[in-house]
């Protein structure tokens, strides 16, 4: 249960992070605004985490929208295949990926951002797993404390038990314990 509510956590974390990184996409672009004379530009992945993160960014003034620039990696039929806005899961080529594209029509973008759904995966099992093995190897331990906090705690009760067992019902005189706790007094 835990583990499926860490996972769901993770998976929140980056949608966020999906619709963070469009955000910044159309800022960056905004002050282009889609001007006509600008070229498509497509940009390389230069480290390994992005070649499972894809974006495009597209005028929307022109039609058909015209692409302002990419990441190489992106499937060039994908704009047909996400819906027109927010979150959606696209499964191609055998793999599955999560993209989230936002509109704005005051600027006259359309910017799609998507992430590899098994590295996305994966990297979710990691923050869940992280958040599991503290309590894993933690209880056990905590539990070990416990039972010795318990055992030295009742050590008194156990030594006056031992010798009351020892007394015959015939003796009436006190019992002395050494060092007694509160509760035994």
């Amino acid at each position: 249960e835990n583990n499926k509510s860490a996972l769901h956590e993770a998976n929140e974390i980056f949608d966020a992070q999906l619709a963070h990184f469009a955000q910044n996409l159309m800022i960056v672009v905004t002050p282009a605004g889609g001007d006509a004379g600008q070229a498509e530009r497509i940009l390389d992945p230069t480290y390994d985490f992005q070649s499972i993160v894809v974006f495009q960014v597209w005028s929307i003034k022109s039609t058909p929208p015209r692409s302002l620039f990419r990441s190489s990696n992106i499937p060039g039929t994908i704009a047909t295949l996400v819906p027109d806005e927010g979150f959606s899961e696209i499964k191609l080529d055998g793999e599955r990926w999560r993209y989230y594209r936002q509109r704005d029509e005051q600027h006259g973008l359309d910017v799609l951002v998507g992430e590899n759904d098994k590295h996305r995966h994966e990297l979710a099992q990691q923050v869940a797993w992280s958040n599991i093995a503290p309590l894993l190897y933690g209880l056990p331990i905590l539990a070990l404390l416990v039972m010795l906090a318990i055992y030295l705690g009742l050590r008194p009760l156990r030594k006056l038990a031992e010798s009351l067992r020892r007394l015959s019902p015939e003796q009436l005189s006190p019992i002395t314990v050494h060092d007694p706790p509160k509760e035994i007094v």
